[in-house]
C-alpha cells in the first residue's frame, strides 16, 4: 500500500494546481523481458490516449499539459518492474512527479487533467483498507472534492 501520508501531502500541496493523475493497470504484465516489452507498448498507448484527449485545449494549457505528459512518460518508462504490482498511480504537476506508488489492487487504466489530484479510482482501495486517521483524512478530502 502506498504511503497515505505522501498522498495526503500531495493532495494538499496540489489542491489548486493543474495536475495530471494517471492510474495504470499492470496486472496482466508477465515478468521478464516480454513483460518489459509489453510495458513499453502500454506506456506508448497511455501517452497517446492522453495527448488525443486533450489535443483541443487552448495552446497555453496544451503546452502546460504537454510538459506534464513528458514527465509522466519518463516516470512510467522508469518503472521497469511495473509487473510487481497490479497497478500504479502517478501524479504530475508543474513538470514534476509529486506522487508515484504501486497500488495493491487492480484499477482500470485512466487519467485526468484537473485542479488537484484525481482520487476517484483510489477510493475503493482506501475503503477496503484498514481504518486509520490518515485513511479517514484522504476519504474526507475526496468527499469535499466531490461536493465542490
Amino acid at each position: 500500500m502506498p504511503s497515505r501520508t505522501g498522498l495526503a501531502e500531495a493532495v494538499e500541496e496540489l489542491r489548486e494546481t493543474p495536475t495530471l493523475s494517471c492510474y495504470v493497470d499492470t496486472s496482466g504484465l508477465p515478468h521478464g523481458p516480454r513483460g518489459q516489452r509489453m510495458w513499453r507498448a502500454q506506456v506508448n498507448e497511455v501517452i497517446e490516449r492522453i495527448r488525443e484527449r486533450y489535443s483541443d485545449l487552448p495552446r497555453a494549457e496544451r503546452d502546460l499539459i504537454d510538459r506534464n505528459v513528458r514527465r509522466l512518460e519518463l516516470r512510467l518508462r522508469g518503472l521497469v518492474h511495473a509487473a510487481k504490482a497490479p497497478a500504479w498511480i502517478v501524479c504530475v504537476a508543474r513538470g514534476d512527479v509529486h506522487w508515484s506508488a504501486p497500488l495493491p489492487n487492480r484499477v482500470t487504466t485512466e487519467f485526468a487533467w484537473r485542479q488537484g489530484v484525481w482520487l476517484d479510482p483510489y477510493v475503493p482501495i482506501l475503503q477496503a483498507s484498514a481504518p486509520s486517521p490518515m485513511r479517514d483524512l484522504v476519504l474526507r478530502t475526496v468527499e469535499v472534492e466531490a461536493a465542490i
